[in-house]
């Protein structure tokens, strides 16, 4: 999956942000990774599936790059 086809799944995520969607992003045959555009916000979280942490990111492009790296690291 490349920057930009996930950072077109986040425009989306964005442009609908008054009504809750979620991206789940599998690593491993698991689901690993929820990304949702916070209501009202263009922010993007990312909620790691395992530990409950959560990252925010007010840019698009480095959101894309965290998750492009996020699931294709070993």
């Amino acid at each position: 999956m490349s920057i930009s086809f996930i950072e077109g799944k986040l425009k989306i995520l964005c442009l609908y942000n008054t009504v809750e969607i979620n991206y789940v992003f599998r690593k491993g045959g698991q689901d690993y990774l929820k990304v949702c555009c916070s209501k009202g916000s263009d922010s993007i979280q990312l909620i790691f599936l395992g530990s409950g942490r959560t990252d925010l990111y007010d840019d698009l492009k480095e959101a894309s790059i965290a998750i492009n790296e996020l699931i294709n690291k070993s």
